[in-house]
């Protein structure tokens, strides 16, 4: 069967997406200072980067979604690529933190990253259950992780909001330094 123009444009948004994903990481690993402010890329470019690199997976998953041939094969891409984002984020933000951006990146900045971890998790796991469902095995080795990365969101959700939830990490936190300082 010929492809569509549809068919040509998802898989070229999936390309989008990983490139824009990859992009993302080697500017956290590259550009995010540990000196003064102004150095390496802005902060504003990583907030767009992450923006743009979900935007582009909810896209696809719409879009791969729609067709009539093939929906679960291309789905399961979507996954892929969904994952590949929600990590490149979360390293972006991981970068940041240990980098102690804290005092020159606005909260929009990490809530970016931070957005962008949560829906790119959320279509990763949609579209490799979607697809699972129409036989990809792909798709079904996908659900894991991307229910992993669902879990992850919801407990650092959790975490903001809920004390019972901070005194448990601090109590783990305690018992992991017992554990190695004796």
């Amino acid at each position: 069967m010929k492809p569509t123009m549809t068919g040509w444009f998802v898989y070229l948004l999936i390309l989008a997406s990983w490139g824009l994903a990859a992009l993302l990481a080697h500017g956290a690993e590259n550009s995010i200072p540990t000196g003064m402010a102004g150095d390496g890329w802005s902060a504003a470019r990583y907030a767009s980067l992450s923006w743009s690199a979900v935007g582009v997976v909810l896209a696809c998953a719409y879009l791969a979604r729609r067709r009539e041939t093939d929906s679960a094969g291309v789905l399961a891409l979507v996954a892929a690529s969904g994952l590949f984002v929600a990590v490149a984020a979360l390293y972006t933000l991981g970068i940041a933190v240990e980098r102690e951006r804290q005092n020159y990146w606005d909260a929009y900045h990490f809530t970016a990253l931070i957005w962008t971890y949560f829906l790119a998790s959320c279509a990763s796991l949609w579209s490799s259950l979607t697809s699972a469902k129409g036989g990809s095995t792909l798709g079904s080795l996908l659900i894991g992780p991307a229910t992993l990365s669902v879990a992850l969101a919801v407990l650092w959700w959790l975490w903001t909001w809920l004390p019972w939830m901070q005194n448990l990490q601090g109590w783990f936190a305690r018992l992991g330094f017992l554990l190695t300082h004796g």
